[in-house]
Parts: C-alpha cells; sequence; structure tokens
C-alpha cells in the first residue's frame, strides 16, 4: 500500500474546504473583481457583485432575501437601516454615500448641485472603491465612492456624525512627503503640512482623510489609463443632524463651526489639480426630488423622511 507523509492529508482537506467555500460564494471570483457586497455596475448588465443578475435587477428586494441569510451587522450610530434601503456596502462603517447605493444603472445618477459641469450622464459608479498612491505597499485611501463621469473622476467622502465625534491625533507618515503629487496640488500640501506642525486649524473636518484621497485621486488620473485627462475632483457630502441616535441634540455651534471649517478648507485648496466641492444632503435630495425621474425622486423623498436630512 502506498503511504503517504502526514502532510498529504491535512494539505487535500484544506484545498478541498476552499474549492467548497469558493463554489458557494461566486461573488468572490465574479468577473468584475470586486469583493463580495461591492457595486460596480458599468451597463445594465454588469450586475455580477450581487449574487445574482436577477436580484441586482430587482434592487431592495433581492438585497433583502440576500440579507436574510446572514446575521445582521452589530449596530453603530450612522445609517441604520440604510444599507438594506440602498443598496450599501456591507462594511460595518457608516455611512457609505448612501444616497449614490441604490442605483443599478450608472446613467441614472443625477448630477450633483453645483457639479453640472462635470460631463454626467456617470459611466460608473464604485462604492467604497479604493484608489492607489504612487507606490506599493502600505494602506492606500478608500473613498465612500468613485464615480467615473465623460470629463470627471468624482471621489465622494461621505459624513453623518463624525464631524461632530471626538478626533484622534492625526500621524502621517514621512511618505506623504515625496514629491511625487505635482506642482498644482501645493493647497493639499500646506494642509498635510499643518497636520504635522500641529497647527491646523480643522478640528471636525477630518483634513488628513481629505488630503489622502486628494494625492490618491491625483494619482489615479496620472497612471490609470481609463482616468487619463479626466478632471479629478473630490466630493464631501455631509449632513447636519439635529440629534444624536440617543436623541441628544446636536449643538448647533458644532454644524454652525464644521460648516465654517468646509468653507476654510475649500478656499486653501481653490486651484488645486483636484476640485474640492462639498455638498449636504440636504441640498442634493432637495435636486433630486425636482428632478424628473420617477424613482430619484421617490428615493429621494424616503431617504429625507427616513433620516431627517
Amino acid at each position: 500500500m502506498l503511504r503517504l507523509p502526514f502532510w498529504a492529508g491535512w494539505t487535500a482537506l484544506i484545498a478541498g474546504t476552499a474549492i467548497v467555500y469558493l463554489v458557494m460564494n461566486p461573488t468572490l471570483w465574479s468577473s468584475t473583481g470586486q469583493r463580495a457586497g461591492h457595486f460596480c455596475w458599468r451597463n445594465a448588465s454588469d450586475c455580477s457583485d450581487f449574487r445574482t443578475r436577477a436580484q441586482a435587477q430587482e434592487g431592495l428586494s433581492g438585497l433583502r432575501r440576500d440579507r436574510e441569510r446572514r446575521p445582521p451587522p452589530r449596530p453603530r450610530p450612522g445609517w441604520p437601516g440604510l444599507r438594506a434601503a440602498t443598496l450599501i456596502s456591507r462594511s460595518q462603517r457608516a455611512p457609505s454615500a448612501p444616497p449614490l447605493g441604490f442605483l443599478v444603472r450608472p446613467a441614472t445618477l443625477p448630477p450633483v448641485p453645483g457639479g453640472e459641469a462635470w460631463g454626467w450622464p456617470a459611466s460608473s459608479v464604485h462604492l467604497e472603491a479604493v484608489v492607489r498612491f504612487p507606490w506599493t505597499g502600505g494602506r492606500h485611501p478608500c473613498l465612500d465612492a468613485l464615480i467615473e463621469t465623460r470629463a470627471a473622476l468624482v471621489g465622494v467622502e461621505s459624513k453623518r456624525y463624525e464631524p461632530f465625534r471626538t478626533k484622534p491625533p492625526v500621524s502621517l507618515s514621512n511618505a506623504y512627503w515625496r514629491p511625487v503629487w505635482g506642482g498644482a496640488m501645493t493647497g493639499y500640501e500646506r494642509v498635510r503640512d499643518s497636520l504635522r506642525e500641529a497647527t491646523s486649524p480643522f478640528a471636525r473636518l477630518d483634513a488628513a482623510q481629505l488630503v489622502k484621497h486628494a494625492f490618491g485621486l491625483r494619482t489615479a488620473v496620472h497612471r490609470e489609463q481609463r482616468f487619463v485627462g479626466k478632471q479629478p475632483v473630490l466630493l464631501y457630502l455631509y449632513t447636519e443632524p439635529e440629534r444624536w441616535p440617543d436623541g441628544r441634540p446636536v449643538p448647533s455651534a458644532e454644524i454652525d463651526a464644521h460648516r465654517a471649517e468646509i468653507r476654510d478648507f475649500a478656499e486653501v485648496v481653490t486651484g488645486d489639480e483636484v476640485a474640492f466641492h462639498a455638498c449636504s444632503y440636504r441640498e442634493l435630495l432637495s435636486a433630486w426630488s425636482g428632478g424628473s425621474n420617477d424613482v430619484v425622486r421617490a428615493h429621494a423623498a424616503a431617504i429625507t423622511a427616513r433620516f431627517g436630512v
């Protein structure tokens, strides 16, 4: 009888388990290359990220059936229940550009107020998209959404309660001071420098995160062939909640201070290669409510009613 080494049995068991897991989870090897729960549709037929194309087309009902197979995520202040209502990513973080995730066809995404010149309609909408820095290794920025239009590459950072929470001290690695950002990012570089020198005026705005996102977007339009020539835009979507989830009021002074920091940040980076654009969810949903698409109007009304934004 052929005697196999002791490790051969363990190897076969591990390999067999891996094969079964992949067969039972087809989204892990779907043609889009995105991990399960992320939605990356370039056209009406490319819906393979969502278990089945039929569920993607069915939208809300398909996602509800999918979520019934998994235990609910641990609650966290943010957009409770909105992932189920709008096809939001399965990440525990909240939020992930909630109103942007319900669309099966990117072309149905309405223009962002103030961004009408970005070359709409959208050709693709990615949730929780990673844009890479011009080096290998390390951590790279993860945007809440990445929207591609004919003329622009729009990276979305979405906030609800985060600006009003206490933040830990910021520490940036020396890599961010490499001379790789070109000559038209001086505003973002000034913000970066102020963070290291502990002179940053931004207490509510996550300036470090915004700088990283801008550097990542700038890299994308210079290194990714399909993005070359597009205008990089960093879109900051935010809410101004009246209350915390437990009912405590959010001080109006905090909301005013956050709004002032947005204006100050925009002024510092004006004229840089990566355009900075801020829009409140109230403005966004108000614009969508006045549009001609019945589905978009209904979606805007549902989000407004549920979250009071």
